[in-house]
């Protein structure tokens, strides 16, 4: 056994791997260890998987395919499973949010009858995406939109959640 077992324990331990000390939540639970949690943290856990899907893609993907090949009932209940779980959260978001809803059925409206057009690039970076979205600051006024790319409409809904936090 390592020596002085009882410091690491509780509270903050080092990675093996970084040497970063971390709280005992930022470590996932092992059975095997002393102390319950594995000794390299969740970030190098993730940078290693990810690491080797990186160099074992092929070798995933034959291992998945031969798998969903192999268990074509499965597959299918899940699939069956996903898309009635998606329906339902579809469903509860829509009866949670009707201005947000009427919001986007009015510009998709006005975009298939021709009386607004996207534009060709993101109104924040400039991108020339070809897949736009509207982004509407205030649902109350639906066809004030700003067309932005996915990744900058990610960013503005990412901030808006870290300034509603703040703010409550």
């Amino acid at each position: 056994m390592r020596g002085n077992l009882e410091e690491n324990l509780d509270g903050p331990k080092k990675c093996t791997q970084c040497h970063v000390v971390r709280t005992e939540q930022d470590y996932h639970r092992h059975k095997g260890f002393p102390t319950g949690r594995r000794a390299t943290c969740k970030v190098c856990v993730q940078a290693e998987t990810k690491r080797y899907y990186e160099a074992n893609r092929e070798k995933h993907n034959k291992v998945c395919r031969k798998w969903q090949v192999n268990n074509k009932e499965k597959v299918k209940g899940y699939t069956i499973a996903y898309r009635e779980r998606r329906i339902e959260v579809a469903k509860r978001w829509v009866a949670n949010n009707p201005l947000k809803k009427k919001a986007q059925r009015l510009v998709n409206d006005r975009l298939k009858a021709g009386k607004i057009s996207k534009g060709s690039n993101c109104q924040l970076c400039g991108c020339d995406d070809k897949a736009l979205d509207a982004h509407h600051g205030d649902y109350g006024k639906p066809l004030e939109v700003v067309w932005v790319c996915k990744k900058c409409h990610s960013w503005i809904h990412s901030k808006k959640r870290v300034h509603a936090s703040i703010a409550a």
